[in-house]
């Protein structure tokens, strides 16, 4: 597992950047932001593959399309399924981003989980502050 106080340092940073194309207008401190949030996610895929399993039939799986699990024509995509437990990722919460502004794409969320709920799912929705915290480690 890396360090995530050392991903802040911006040295480690820019040496990652050498290795890949840099984002166009993002700042060091945007593209720190990403880097570790992309750790989080890994470390959380890698304690749900302990504890669930990574198989496709039995297990974890993700980006699944609900009309694939219930009977829906709406296309949304669970970051996340476990049998009938569904674990939505939210991020931007800080930059008013679309999960928490407002409008559309908060009203698309909230009926997305609705309709999760509907078939009988169980829905959970973490930020990344929250992977930082491993909260789900007490839910799931």
């Amino acid at each position: 597992m890396q360090d995530l106080k050392n991903m802040k340092n911006k040295s480690v940073t820019r040496s990652l950047l050498k290795k890949d194309k840099p984002y166009k207008g993002s700042t060091i401190k945007n593209i720190t932001g990403n880097i570790i949030n992309q750790i989080l996610l890994q470390n959380f895929e890698m304690y749900l593959s302990k504890k669930f399993g990574w198989v496709k039939e039995k297990g974890v799986t993700t980006e699944v399309v609900f009309n694939k699990i219930m009977p829906t024509r709406r296309q949304f995509r669970a970051d996340y399924l476990i049998e009938d437990i569904i674990i939505e990722i939210n991020g931007g919460q800080w930059i008013n981003g679309r999960h928490n502004r407002g409008g559309k794409g908060y009203e698309n969320d909230l009926t997305k989980i609705n309709t999760a709920q509907y078939y009988g799912f169980k829905v959970y929705q973490f930020t990344y502050e929250m992977l930082k915290k491993q909260t789900y480690k007490t839910l799931l």
